[in-house]
């Protein structure tokens, strides 16, 4: 018996593998749980479940599910193309801090001027971020793994010297003066949860049309498949590349813009999360696909609520990064069983 390339896996494993993977996923992280003692059907109960058992809860689904369905995206897109944007988490940092910047400096505008200037500011200053590196994968084959990470402690360390140095706060401490009431995004029946949200799902349904619909969309994807078939063809690589990068910092500048002013209202070191990296999982597990980051992302927040709601019953909330990690790597095994088949030998000759 031998392993053997598909040529195309059939529908219905398409469909079956990711859900087997996750299933097998949750299987592995019951033994986990017993092994400290614990439930494991009362635990996943918990956990998701229970962030739908009031309104403050779904709201806060809502509210973990918008930065991660913004970096899912910005991952995606990259990947549409075959780069490894591993530098949404800095693309976020940068719009956050520049957007951050614009709310001190301007607090005093009108909400109906000030936030579409926020949105703005953040959207370009994380697109110029993701540009640096792109110019040098482009331009001169830098490998942009490697750059985009990098950029992440960088971006990290300029927020913290502006927040550290001339943008502290009056009363010492490392974060900013709270931002004015206009530059705060509107929040969603009176919960935490904002509006941001739906920046994140107009943005997947217009990727989805994008990607499936126009005639870029088809570029994109030859560019990403077969780049030496797409150059064949007459096609811009490396002007394609540009452009889908720069939606993709773009939509993590973005990401950045709307927790500092949905959530956090002030700059501070500690805003980013590793949204960024969640980010690069998402766009994995959805194959992607625009519309299932949205799925996917959802259920991350889920799992990030429920996390919460465990800690109290004195269950350790980090269960839930192991559970993302073993769903990750549940599903790319899934991959090698879409990707190959069994062939049975004949071992006997002939004669």
């Amino acid at each position: 018996m031998k392993l053997e390339i598909r040529e195309q896996a059939p529908k219905y494993i398409e469909i079956l593998a990711p859900i087997v993977a996750v299933l097998f996923s949750f299987i592995l992280g019951s033994i986990l749980i017993l092994s400290i003692g614990e439930n494991p059907i009362a635990t996943y109960s918990k956990l998701l479940f229970g962030a739908f058992k009031s309104s403050y809860s779904v709201s806060e689904v809502v509210l973990k599910t918008t930065p991660l369905l913004l970096c899912g995206l910005a991952v995606m897109s990259a990947l549409k193309v075959k780069f490894w944007n591993i530098g949404v988490e800095g693309q976020l940092c940068m719009g956050a801090w520049a957007a951050g910047g614009v709310a001190l400096s301007l607090g005093h505008l009108p909400a109906v001027v000030l936030l579409p200037l926020l949105i703005f500011v953040g959207f370009v200053t994380g697109t110029l971020w993701g540009l640096i590196p792109t110019v040098l994968k482009v331009g001169l084959k830098v490998n942009e793994i490697i750059t985009t990470l990098l950029m992440n402690y960088i971006a990290a360390l300029w927020l913290n010297y502006h927040v550290y140095g001339s943008w502290k706060g009056r009363d010492g401490f490392p974060y900013t003066e709270v931002f004015s009431a206009s530059a705060s995004l509107p929040n969603l029946l009176g919960q935490r949860a904002h509006i941001g949200i739906f920046f994140g799902i107009i943005i997947a349904i217009t990727f989805q049309f994008l990607f499936e619909y126009t005639k870029f969309g088809y570029k994109i994807r030859i560019t990403g498949e077969n780049p030496k078939a797409a150059r064949y063809a007459g096609m811009n690589v490396g002007f394609i590349t540009i452009v889908v990068m720069s939606l993709s910092g773009g939509i993590a500048g973005l990401a950045g813009m709307v927790e500092v002013t949905g959530i956090h209202h002030r700059l501070h070191p500690n805003i980013l999360l590793g949204y960024g990296y969640t980010g690069i999982i998402i766009a994995w597990l959805s194959k992607n696909n625009p519309l299932a980051v949205i799925l996917v992302s959802a259920l991350f927040g889920i799992l990030t609520v429920g996390g919460d709601i465990i800690q109290i019953h004195q269950i350790p909330s980090a269960i839930v990064k192991i559970l993302q990690g073993l769903i990750f790597f549940s599903v790319l095994a899934s991959d090698t069983v879409m990707r190959y088949r069994v062939k049975r030998e004949n071992c006997f000759s002939e004669g």
